[in-house]
């Protein structure tokens, strides 16, 4: 019999164990996101504050072991720290009114940091729902208290990173006569400490239901819009002083085209 008529198959190799396949192989080089960084810093953290919480020490650990804040503002000494957190906030913002007042002096030294106040605490006050139904849905578990400190933690947050630039926004109010251009240069500047303070809120909240917390981008963007249009209602923030009185109604954007055209 001609055995080159059935020949045999030839053997296959056995199957690579499970992980060593190039699908199921982890990369070696993979980066950790900035996600997965801030949650081992997070982990790392977690812990009651092992000093007094006075506002400088709070003001230190809440910009270099976030971690500790939101432990203590979810844990026993949660009311203590939010009214801590709250006048580290209303301090902040109230030392970079003045600055934005000092371009034009006169009473606007003094009516521009009121104003600022106001417009914060009002425009998260009526944020301050629409947080708490955006984290609920987002598989949250904290209750309304809970949003409230947190929220004040965002705040003191945004506040301490305002507070960083007052000194390079004095240079410059004190140097240019130009209102719109010191305008943009407090956006940019908020824009920048928005930034980051979202972050935070958006990473505490992650870490602390261990779930995907994206749904409060949104909820940032609410917020972003909300305060520049509390900054058009109270002005002028930016420019001399023009009675006791509210400005007519306008919309943030049609209000930077028309200061926009002003200036030329």
């Amino acid at each position: 019999m001609n055995n080159d008529a059935h020949p045999t198959p030839p053997e296959l190799p056995p199957n690579p164990p499970s992980g060593s396949r190039p699908w199921d192989a982890k990369p070696c080089n993979a980066r950790p996101t900035r996600q997965m960084r801030w949650s081992a810093r997070m982990e790392k953290d977690f812990a009651p504050l092992d000093t007094q919480p006075t506002v400088l020490h709070i003001i230190d650990t809440l910009l270099k072991r976030p971690a500790c804040v939101a432990y203590e503002i979810t844990h026993k000494r949660r009311a203590i720290f939010a009214r801590r957190l709250l006048l580290t906030a209303v301090l902040g913002i109230c030392a970079y009114g003045l600055i934005m007042g000092a371009f034009s002096g006169g009473q606007q030294i003094w009516f521009v940091p009121a104003k600022v106040i106001i417009g914060f605490l009002l425009g998260s006050l009526l944020c301050l729902p629409s947080l708490y139904i955006f984290t609920a849905l987002a598989g949250g578990k904290q209750s309304l208290s809970d949003a409230v400190s947190v929220l004040v933690a965002m705040l003191a947050f945004c506040a301490l990173l305002m507070l960083g630039f007052a000194p390079i926004s004095w240079i410059f109010s004190q140097s240019t006569q130009a209102a719109f251009f010191m305008g943009v240069f407090h956006l940019v500047f908020f824009g920048i400490a928005i930034r980051y303070a979202l972050e935070f809120l958006l990473m505490t909240l992650a870490f602390l239901n261990k779930e995907d917390m994206g749904v409060i981008k949104i909820w940032g963007v609410l917020f972003i819009v909300v305060m520049l249009q509390m900054c058009t209602t109270l002005r002028p923030l930016v420019g001399e002083f023009d009675g006791f009185r509210l400005q007519r109604k306008q919309f943030f954007v049609a209000n930077w085209f028309e200061t926009a055209g002003d200036s030329r």
